[in-house]
């Protein structure tokens, strides 16, 4: 499965869970998870390979104690969907309001055929 494949069959999932999510950003609206492309994919096999997938769980700014407990309380959920392998806290978005998320980070195979 493509990456954006896959993605999209994530982003459905979570959906099913009450979660929202998109592969798309014209379609945010936090709280909620945002798929993003691959950061790297190492072409171990012919037209596949490892893929570091990567997501963002975003909510709501400003980015203070209330956001940072949105973050929190909405992890358990994303967990039972998505094999995430580490987490860092990070913004969405530039300009003067960038909104509070968590980066979500895990590998898979990926493949075009």
């Amino acid at each position: 499965m493509s990456p954006i494949d896959r993605c999209k069959t994530l982003a459905a999932e979570l959906v099913a869970h009450n979660i929202r999510a998109a592969v798309d950003p014209r379609n945010l609206n936090p709280p909620c998870v945002l798929f993003t492309p691959p950061t790297q994919i190492v072409m171990d096999v012919m037209c596949g390979g490892a893929a570091e997938m990567s997501a963002m769980l975003i909510v709501p700014g400003p980015g203070t104690g209330d956001a940072w407990q949105q973050l929190e309380n909405l992890m358990p959920e994303v967990l039972e969907v998505l094999p995430v392998e580490r987490v860092t806290a990070v913004q969405y978005g530039a300009g003067d309001t960038p909104l509070p998320a968590y980066e979500l980070a895990w590998t898979e195979t990926v493949s075009w055929l």
